[in-house]
């Protein structure tokens, strides 16, 4: 339902409480950890930043750069501890959480990644690709 005129004038305004910087080029994905103040951003300079929002100046956690090009997608397996980048070379790549320490290459899909997605019930990332191929990868 789109809305407009009088209905329009009810919704909430938003109020801005922070602002995140630090990628040097376009965001193309965020996500958050549920049940967390940490929020995971990535992009077109590779790079997937983990940063901590529950303060009152948001601080970055740490930096990961494993990726080879543009991070498109990520997918947060909560119950596994895991999290999952789908990448612009068709990439999958999956880490640890919460220590991030070591990156494992889950498989290289043949199309770029432009979207995933995450079904704890099944514990299988479902990628979706540039090519209109949809992958579903085991955990």
């Amino acid at each position: 339902k789109v809305l407009s005129g009088q209905d329009a004038r009810q919704l909430p305004s938003l109020k801005l409480l922070f602002e995140l910087k630090g990628h040097s080029a376009a965001i193309l994905t965020v996500t958050v950890v549920a049940g967390s103040d940490t929020v995971l951003t990535a992009g077109a300079d590779s790079k997937i930043m983990v940063w901590d929002v529950g303060d009152i100046a948001p601080k970055l956690l740490t930096t990961l750069s494993s990726a080879e090009t543009a991070v498109t997608s990520l997918q947060i397996d909560s119950l596994g501890g895991a999290l999952y980048a789908g990448c612009k070379d068709g990439a999958v790549l999956a880490w640890d959480m919460p220590e991030f320490e070591e990156c494992h290459l889950i498989r290289k899909d043949p199309s770029a990644i432009t979207s995933m997605a995450y079904n704890p019930l099944t514990r299988r990332i479902i990628s979706a690709g540039r090519d209109g191929s949809i992958i579903a990868h085991a955990t």
